[in-house]
């Protein structure tokens, strides 16, 4: 985490409210703490988002992943 403070850099953030593994006010914090981060809270999904909802993990990746390069180009 420390590597990723100060810096300006895309980060999306999914997570499960259900986790009981890491808390959801965790990934709240991590979100807090980085200026670009989006925040994606997956309701009724545990420590797994990628596997109990893969179709919406899927798109929100691919929609992300194309603002990023998107974004990128702009520079």
């Amino acid at each position: 985490m420390q590597r990723i403070l100060g810096r300006s850099l895309p980060v999306l953030i999914t997570h499960g409210q259900k986790d009981g593994i890491v808390l959801p006010a965790a990934a709240r914090q991590h979100a807090a703490a980085i200026s670009q981060a989006k925040l994606s809270l997956y309701p009724n999904v545990a420590h797994a988002p990628f596997w109990e909802a893969a179709p919406r993990f899927n798109r929100e990746l691919r929609a992300f992943a194309k603002s990023v390069a998107r974004d990128g180009k702009k520079r």
